[in-house]
């Protein structure tokens, strides 16, 4: 990320261990080492998404942020396994009018489309808590492209309690 004249911002290091695309070409096809070990090597959490945020895999570390197991993340759409509130709605994660506003699914539309790496982009999610209450979560996530997969790192995740439903 370049310094703007004015702006504080500072070169940040590679999202996911700058995998070369030849690499990536590998893990895809079966040749090199799987992805889900690859994944493992990640010390942030990260998932690994399609272009309409669609999980395709997780490292651990993203498993016990999510306090899920791959079976519940993986081929589900990023707002079902946050528990974004919106997921729930008609059409589901992705097809309500408040998804067109959701950083994550920004961020990843725009790193796939661009090609263009983003670096702890601030984003907030209404999630689930229980049948009675919610929570508000703030995470701070980078986007990486990888061939036509989208890595989703996680940097931070904090809550902040919010009145119930």
């Amino acid at each position: 990320m370049e310094e703007d004249s004015g702006s504080a911002a500072k070169a940040e290091p590679e999202i996911t261990h700058g995998i070369c695309l030849s690499c990536a070409d590998d893990l895809w096809m079966g040749i090199g080492e799987p992805i889900a070990d690859f994944l493992e090597t990640i010390e942030a959490p990260v998932v690994v998404v399609d272009q309409d945020v669609v999980v395709k895999a997780a490292n651990k570390k993203a498993q016990e942020i999510l306090g899920k197991e791959p079976s519940r993340i993986e081929g589900f759409r990023g707002g079902e396994v946050f528990e974004c509130i919106y997921s729930t709605l008609p059409g589901g994660c992705g097809r309500t009018i408040h998804c067109n506003g959701c950083a994550i699914r920004r961020a990843v539309a725009e790193t796939h489309a661009s090609g263009k790496a983003l670096v702890r982009i601030p984003a907030y999610l209404t999630c689930r808590k229980g049948e009675d209450s919610k929570n508000r979560i703030r995470l701070l996530i980078s986007t990486e492209k990888v061939c036509e997969l989208v890595f989703l790192r996680i940097d931070e995740v904090g809550k902040r309690a919010t009145p119930p439903l």
